[in-house]
């Protein structure tokens, strides 16, 4: 089967993921100020929507290059990547640094910027902001994947890359223990890249058929996912038990929602929401601190939680459109002299 040109639905699926993890950040300032409804059950699901972003992450990256090769093919495809991650997150790094820098001088010392501004694996007092550690897995999943470009032989490097990774787990070497870079090269998140690799492999040969069965099916799972974290803490396993059970939840969803792509065409509203679901993932952090802790939104907020909440996830919402379309699309748009000839190549991704 010839997959579909565009990937409009998927791209509606980023921001619905990135909305999820926004509402469970902000569930958990509620709690943490007493409020009245009982959202504790964001705790053990809202996280969901960073699993159906590495599924996501996987299929487009067999999606866009699975028929590439060779040391040129494998820049071009590490720099295109790096600067679709890079071009949304500076702006924000750079504008925390002098933010913190200027009005919260602890703030600013406790952050290893270094280590922030290359996105190297650190725990989360180090982290300028908290939700990179994703990104990191991102650089992580990019970086084998261009290797595996560059032998000349995708699907079997990429095996050799899963079968690698599945010997450590089992020798334990991302053990708690370990050091925390190592944790990392050795995540258990890697798996659900590799999901969303065999998702867009199947593509090519396998129609989906019942789309809306699929994604009926990854969202009773996750939520059957979430009671069973909730109800059994203990048994729910925190690397392998997320990854059997909301990782392949993300995984039916997104095999759904790709399935809508020749029959559902989402509005453009939706659209552009959907484009601007990295600078929401990126920014919903900095304006939660920004209105809950450094400049709170006033004393009718402070006595309606509830409207806080929602005004802090409007505000998330707004700012990350308007990021999107004055700050990260113009820059993706500058267009750089190529020079593939030397197998240094750089264009924006879509």
């Amino acid at each position: 089967m010839k997959p579909p040109p565009k990937l409009a639905n998927l791209q509606v699926l980023r921001f619905a993921a990135a909305a999820l993890v926004l509402v469970y950040h902000v569930a958990g300032h509620y709690q943490a100020a007493h409020g009245a409804l009982d959202v504790r059950w964001m705790n053990h699901v809202g996280f969901f929507g960073v699993d159906v972003f590495f599924v996501i992450s996987g299929f487009v990256m067999w999606y866009t290059a699975h028929a590439k090769s060779g040391a040129a093919d494998a820049f071009a495809f590490i720099a295109r990547r790096a600067r679709r991650i890079f071009t949304g997150y500076l702006p924000v790094l750079a504008f925390l640094a002098v933010f913190y820098f200027a009005l919260d001088g602890a703030r600013f010392s406790a952050v290893d910027w270094v280590s922030s501004l290359t996105l190297w694996p650190i725990l989360p007092p180090g982290r300028a902001i908290a939700v990179s550690w994703s990104l990191s897995f991102e650089m992580l999943f990019y970086l084998a994947f261009s290797i595996s470009i560059w032998t000349g032989r995708l699907p079997l490097a990429l095996a050799g890359f899963l079968a690698a990774l599945t010997i450590g787990v089992i020798a334990g070497v991302n053990n708690p223990a370990a050091p925390y870079p190592m944790r990392y090269f050795f995540g258990m998140h890697c798996y659900e890249f590799a999901f969303g690799v065999v998702l867009a492999a199947a593509l090519r040969h396998h129609e989906v058929r019942a789309p809306w069965a699929w994604i009926a099916l990854g969202v009773a799972g996750a939520a059957a996912s979430g009671y069973l974290r909730a109800t059994y803490p203990v048994a729910f396993l925190p690397d392998a038990g997320r990854i059997a059970t909301f990782g392949l939840a993300a995984a039916a969803i997104v095999h759904g929602v790709v399935g809508l792509e020749r029959s559902v065409k989402p509005p453009a509203a939706l659209t552009l929401l959907g484009d601007a679901s990295y600078a929401l993932y990126l920014l919903h952090m900095p304006v939660m601190y920004l209105l809950l802790a450094k400049f709170p939104p006033g004393a009718f907020f402070a006595a309606h939680l509830e409207a806080r909440e929602v005004f802090v996830c409007a505000v998330s919402v707004a700012a990350s459109v308007a990021y999107f379309k004055w700050v990260e699309r113009p820059l993706l748009a500058i267009r750089f002299v190529s020079t593939r000839n030397a197998a240094m190549s750089a264009t924006p991704a879509a």
